[in-house]
């Protein structure tokens, strides 16, 4: 569950949704203590985050008859390659040839975190090398999230800086100091969703350890190597599909509250 408000106790049950305790199904099992505030769980699906950059990412394209047609041209003799050019400019310039030409089916699922805030649009182009609108704001993945009803009543994601309180939130957050509050991103090419979260440490994993509402809980954990324990910096709400990209976890160590290391104020001469 996600606390509504930060630092809030672990048994003080307040979540950011609404949502009783009772309506959450449980995905892993309690296996025993792991001393202080920590306990054992078994059976979580997980997955990491990667910090370190953004990795090129293998697409599964519709094999669209425009696709087929621009893969004739191109196998073929000059002279059908240069009329499949004129083709696709002319598509192209009565608007939305190209969105139907490469209409991605599937991609690699991987889940990128970057610390701070970006335009989605430099994301995608950072990932994807262009930016075709493939990418959206999840409308409900965290705190931060925003969104709106179309025509059709779906729920659509906007920029989460519409709403005065995450934008104000945003342009703070670059002057945090160490045990602040940070902005981080997560994008999960599999459901081609951003989402922006705060959290004090960069989670290094995410597990999904129950279900509500027809969505999953996602904990995002930072990780302490000494005691090899993963510790709950935010929760998120993410699509059920993300399941089937997934691994179970045997066993793991989790921490609802990660305690502060001790820093030594070093003057610089």
């Amino acid at each position: 569950m996600l606390p509504r408000e930060i630092g809030q106790p672990w048994y003080e049950i307040d979540d950011f949704w609404d949502s009783k305790l009772w309506e959450i199904e449980p995905h892993c099992q309690f296996a025993g203590l792991g001393g202080e505030d920590t306990m054992i769980l078994s059976g979580g699906y997980g997955a990491p985050i990667h910090w370190k950059s953004f990795e090129p990412v293998n697409m599964l394209m519709r094999n669209t008859v425009k696709r087929w047609i621009a893969k004739a041209a191109l196998r073929s003799t000059p002279l059908w390659l240069i009329t499949g050019v004129i083709m696709l400019a002319v598509t192209g310039s009565k608007g939305g040839g190209y969105a139907l030409a490469f209409r991605t089916w599937a991609a690699q699922p991987w889940l990128f975190g970057f610390e701070g805030y970006m335009e989605i649009g430099e994301i995608e182009r950072m990932i994807f090398g262009i930016n075709l609108g493939r990418l959206k704001w999840s409308p409900y993945s965290s705190d931060l999230s925003l969104h709106y009803q179309d025509q059709n009543g779906e729920c659509v994601g906007q920029y989460p800086t519409r709403r005065p309180s995450p934008a104000e939130f945003v342009s703070t957050a670059f002057n945090s100091e160490y045990g602040e509050l940070t902005l981080f991103t997560l994008i999960d090419t599999s459901t081609f969703t951003v989402a922006l979260f705060r959290a004090v440490h960069s989670p290094v994993a995410l597990l999904l350890c129950g279900s509500e509402g027809g969505m999953q809980r996602a904990l995002l954990c930072s990780y302490d190597w000494e005691t090899q324990t993963l510790y709950r910096e935010t929760v998120l709400r993410v699509e059920t599909i993300t399941l089937e990209h997934m691994s179970r976890v045997d066993q793991f160590r989790l921490g609802l509250k990660r305690p502060m290391e001790e820093t030594l104020e070093v003057d610089c001469v």
